[in-house]
């Protein structure tokens, strides 16, 4: 049985600090090569009577957690929060004793923790918190109580030490910073430079993903060592990364000026950021022609959402799981036959 993290841990630092002084990274330069695509066998993820769906988080042991909604919950905002693995699919909510109107699971540990957040909505209330759960059940996370942020935190990545990184807005400016939330101690982060800043993912080493914003649109950005560096797939004028594997694997989506109409294609990038390497990988579904990764195992399994330009088929978006596709084996040359 995995071991599960321990919360109510004490708090290690005195003090939250707004936010932490990092630097930016000088990458060695190379060459960026011409981005190729993979190609992955694609499985949809849609429980039944739902509207939409995602996939938001897979581990080691190939176990996927995201969100659904029915039609009628989608309507009203709220969905459930589900745990999979290959073809079973089990759907949960955080305990409706807790003040819960809407569940999310944004992902899980290679510990099989599950980390997800939880919605309170009333006349008089509007906020969310995080939550884990593991074999023992639900647990709240601390909420972020400093007066300078927004009660409306998103908490999106957990690592098997329990390290969870997540995004939140400062109040009266509104400028988006990211967190990692250790030993219930939250710390801040803006980097340098950047209009927001968001933490999206966070391996077992520590590594953190996610985006900036700044003068020149939205890049992907990876913080390793204190320190940021900043990535754009080739051509690209919005790059989002969501998520890091063990291996330093990349995945997230781009989006191209020349697309007729704005469209989200998977990437995976390898070896950054020192000898990157880029990929596309896409659904290449017709009816819901987005494909965002939102996910990726040390196997390179990865998860994510199919979505369309606004409402098109049956469903708002589509959920999927992928692993990468055999290479296929090369024919053999016939042996001349000999006169």
């Amino acid at each position: 049985m995995k071991t599960p993290i321990s919360l109510g841990l004490p708090l290690l630092l005195a003090a939250t600090a707004f936010f932490t002084p990092v630097t930016w990274a000088q990458p060695t330069p190379t060459p960026t090569p011409t981005p190729a695509s993979l190609s992955y066998k694609f499985k949809l993820v849609d429980p039944p009577n739902a509207n939409e769906t995602s996939v938001r988080g897979i581990n080691n042991e190939e176990i996927y957690v995201g969100d659904t909604a029915t039609t009628t919950q989608f309507n009203s905002g709220t969905e459930n929060g589900f745990v999979a693995k290959e073809w079973f699919l089990k759907q949960f909510s955080v305990p409706a004793s807790w003040g819960a109107t809407d569940t999310d699971a944004n992902d899980i540990s290679n510990c099989n923790v599950i980390l997800g957040m939880w919605d309170v909505n009333t006349t008089t209330v509007s906020a969310a918190h995080g939550y884990t759960l593991d074999v023992h059940g639900f647990h709240k996370l601390p909420d972020i109580t400093d007066p300078r942020f927004d009660s409306q935190p998103d908490w999106n990545g957990i690592n098997k030490d329990g390290v969870i990184v997540g995004v939140v807005d400062t109040l009266v400016t509104f400028v988006r910073q990211g967190f990692i939330l250790r030993h219930g101690t939250y710390t801040f982060y803006l980097a340098p430079g950047s209009v927001n800043t968001e933490f999206n993912g966070i391996n077992d080493r520590g590594d953190v993903v996610g985006e900036v914003d700044g003068a020149v649109g939205t890049a992907g950005v990876l913080f390793r060592n204190n320190q940021y560096s900043q990535f754009q797939f080739p051509g690209s004028d919005d790059t989002v990364a969501y998520d890091i594997n063990n291996e330093g694997d990349i995945v997230g989506s781009y989006t191209l000026p020349t697309d007729p109409i704005s469209q989200d294609h998977g990437f995976l990038l390898k070896g950054w950021p020192n000898h990157p390497k880029w990929y596309t990988i896409d659904g290449n579904n017709p009816t819901y022609p987005n494909t965002t990764i939102r996910t990726i195992n040390d196997e390179e399994d990865i998860g994510g959402i199919l979505s369309g330009n606004g409402r098109q088929g049956t469903h708002q978006d589509l959920g999927f799981v992928a692993e990468p596709a055999p290479t296929p084996k090369p024919t053999p040359t016939p042996t001349p036959t000999p006169w």
